[in-house]
């Protein structure tokens, strides 16, 4: 999975791509706990600023 490996390398819109799989059921089991992970990752990297301006 690419997202996988672009979040390896700290790529924040990978890091919320993947919260939203978790989220969403989409290719992985529904997981809201592990989305929150995934979306707190990428907003610790500045994305929710990014997305909000």
């Amino acid at each position: 999975m690419n997202f996988v490996r672009h979040e390896s390398q700290g790529h924040p819109q990978s890091q919320h791509n993947i919260g939203s799989m978790y989220n969403n059921g989409e290719g992985v089991p529904q997981d809201y706990a592990e989305a929150m992970k995934w979306y707190r990752r990428a907003a610790e990297q500045g994305l929710a600023a990014q997305v909000c301006s």
